[in-house]
């Protein structure tokens, strides 16, 4: 009777395990605002198979990018050198409906741009 339930316990987390999600995020060096600059895959962590689920078009060379920590936004930053560039941007990422959606798009004050992941929690950051 164990080694039939430990089966059955085996092949539920497998299943758990491979019904996960896991998304990389890519930005690029476009040389248009309307052609595609950022992308969004999802890998096959069996497989390592990555396959594309969206890309937006509309921002120019956003070549640093980081996610929230609840996977819910990607922060973009621009190319401060490129014409009309040095912002940051912020798209909503919605797995379910495979949609990037620009939120906020702001021009730096700063040549230098920078991003961070840590967010204040608590007593600290």
């Amino acid at each position: 009777m164990k080694p039939i339930l430990f089966l059955i316990i085996f092949v539920i987390s497998l299943s758990k395990a491979h019904a996960q999600h896991t998304y990389a995020f890519f930005g690029s060096f476009n040389r248009a605002q309307d052609t595609e600059g950022l992308y969004v895959y999802e890998l096959d962590t069996l497989s390592g198979k990555l396959s594309k689920v969206t890309s937006f078009a509309g921002i120019l060379n956003p070549s640093f990018l980081i996610v929230s920590p609840n996977g819910k936004y990607i922060f973009a930053c621009t190319e401060s050198k490129t014409k009309n560039g040095g912002s940051v941007s912020s798209f909503a990422f919605d797995p379910e409906k495979s949609r990037l959606r620009l939120s906020v798009n702001r021009k730096a004050a700063a040549k230098i741009l920078f991003i961070s992941p840590s967010i204040k929690t608590g007593n600290g950051w």
